[in-house]
C-alpha cells in the first residue's frame, strides 16, 4: 500500500513538531527548511508521486527545488546515521496506516 500526501505531511509535522501549514509554508527556518527537505524525500520514497506533484503537494514549489531536496535528504542520510534513524522511522510511520 502506498502512503498519500496528507498522511507524509501529517507525520513530518508531528516530528518536527510543527503544522502542516507551516510545513507548506515559505517559512525558511532551519527546523521548518529541514522537516520540507524529509517531507520531499518522505515523498519521493513512500508515494508514485512525480518530482512536480510533490512541488504541488508542499506548497506549489518549483520541481527543481524537490529534486535538489531529495538528493540533499539522501545525502543527509547517507552521512548521518542519526538522521538516517529518524527518517526511516519516519517512513515506517508512513505505512502504518
Amino acid at each position: 500500500m502506498r502512503a498519500s500526501a496528507a498522511r507524509v505531511l501529517d507525520v513530518v509535522a508531528e516530528s518536527y513538531s510543527i503544522t502542516v501549514y507551516e510545513l507548506c509554508g515559505r517559512d525558511r527556518h532551519k527546523c521548518v527548511a529541514e522537516a520540507r527537505l524529509v517531507a520531499y524525500w518522505l515523498l519521493r520514497s513512500s508515494t508514485r508521486f512525480s518530482f512536480p506533484e510533490i512541488a504541488r503537494a508542499i506548497g506549489n514549489r518549483d520541481h527543481t527545488t524537490v529534486i535538489q531536496g531529495v538528493k540533499s535528504c539522501q545525502r543527509r542520510r547517507d552521512s548521518d546515521a542519526w538522521f538516517r534513524s529518524n527518517t526511516d522511522a519516519m517512513l515506517e510511520a508512513v505505512g502504518d496506516k
